[in-house]
C-alpha cells in the first residue's frame, strides 16, 4: 500500500467527493466482465471512501466486503458515507492498515480480491500482490483495474496538455508510484504465484461520432488532471499558468466537433 504522502491527489472533502463521481462513471467500463456472483466475501485493497465498494455491494447482493486502505481519513468518509446506506451497510466493514502487512489465516476468510487504481500508488506491489495470496483461499478470485497512462491521446494536439501530463507522471513516479503499471499486470500477478492469469485492454474512444459521451469524458479527465494540481503547484513542478493553459485547451477540446480522445487502462482477472 502507498505511503499517507504518497497519494498524488490527496485527501481533502473535494477530493474525496471526487471519488465518488469518478466511480460511477467508470463503473460500466470498470465492472465490464467483473463477476463476484458466486462468491461470498472479497477483500477490498485500497477501499478509499468506498466508492467501488458500494458499488460492489449494490451489483452482488449476497457479496460481503471488508475494505481496507492506509488512510484513517479515506476509511472515515467511508464509513460515514455508508451510514445512510441501510441496505447495504450491514454487509461491509472498513479496516485502517497496510494489505502488505495482513497476517495470512488458516482459515482465510477472504474467496475474492478486488483492486481498482491501487497498485499505481503502491512502490512495491509484487510484494503486496504475494501477501495478499496468502490471505486468499484456494482457487479464489483476483479482479485488477489499473492505468496506462502512456495510452492518452487528443486530437487535436494539446501543448498544454502534453506538459501538464508529464509532470503529472513524473510526480506519480517521484512518489513511488507506476503511471504505467497497467501494462505489468500479466507479470505482476504470475510472479506473485497466481494462477489462470487474464489481461486485457479497456480502451476509450470518443470522437464526432457520440459528442455528448466525448463531452462527458473531458470533463471528468478536466477534474482528473486538476485533482493534482496542487501537489504539482508545491513541487514547482508546474505553474499556474500552465494550469490556466490546460483548462483552456481542454475547454477547446470540449467545443471542438471533430476532437478525439483516446485512453485504455488494463484489467486482470486470476485465481490464487
Amino acid at each position: 500500500m502507498p505511503s499517507i504522502e504518497n497519494y498524488l491527489h490527496g485527501y481533502d472533502p473535494k477530493e474525496q467527493g471526487r471519488l465518488y463521481e469518478q466511480a460511477r462513471f467508470l463503473e460500466p467500463r470498470v465492472f465490464d466482465g467483473v463477476d463476484f456472483s458466486s462468491h461470498n466475501h472479497v477483500l477490498e485493497v485500497g477501499c478509499g471512501v468506498g466508492a467501488q465498494t458500494e458499488i460492489l455491494l449494490r451489483r452482488f447482493p449476497n457479496l460481503r466486503v471488508t475494505g481496507i486502505d492506509i488512510s484513517p481519513a479515506q476509511i472515515a468518509r467511508a464509513e460515514h458515507h455508508f451510514e445512510s446506506l441501510l441496505e447495504i451497510k450491514n454487509r461491509c466493514r472498513f479496516l485502517a492498515g497496510d494489505a502488505a502487512k495482513l497476517l495470512p489465516s488458516p482459515n482465510a476468510p477472504f474467496d475474492g480480491a478486488y483492486l481498482c487504481w491501487i497498485l499505481e500508488h503502491v512502490p512495491r506491489p509484487l510484494e503486496l500482490l504475494r501477501n495478499l495470496r496468502q490471505v486468499l483461499s484456494l482457487g479464489s478470485k483476483i479482479c485488477v483495474a489499473e492505468v496506462l497512462n502512456s495510452t492518452l491521446f487528443v486530437h487535436p494536439h494539446s501543448p498544454a496538455l502534453t506538459r501538464y501530463w508529464g509532470a503529472y507522471n513524473a510526480l506519480q513516479k517521484s512518489l513511488g508510484g507506476d503511471p504505467w503499471v497497467g501494462a505489468k499486470l500479466g507479470d505482476l500477478l504470475s510472479r506473485a504465484g497466481f494462477s489462470d492469469v487474464q489481461v486485457r485492454p479497456q480502451p476509450i474512444l470518443h470522437d464526432c461520432r457520440d459528442p455528448g459521451g466525448r463531452e462527458g469524458t473531458l470533463l471528468y479527465w478536466r477534474d482528473l488532471l486538476l485533482s493534482a494540481s496542487e501537489n504539482l503547484l508545491d513541487r514547482a513542478l508546474v505553474q499556474k499558468t500552465l494550469i490556466d493553459e490546460l483548462e483552456i485547451e481542454l475547454d477547446h477540446l470540449r467545443k471542438d466537433p471533430n476532437a478525439v480522445f483516446f485512453y485504455a487502462f488494463m484489467k486482470a482477472e486470476a485465481r490464487s
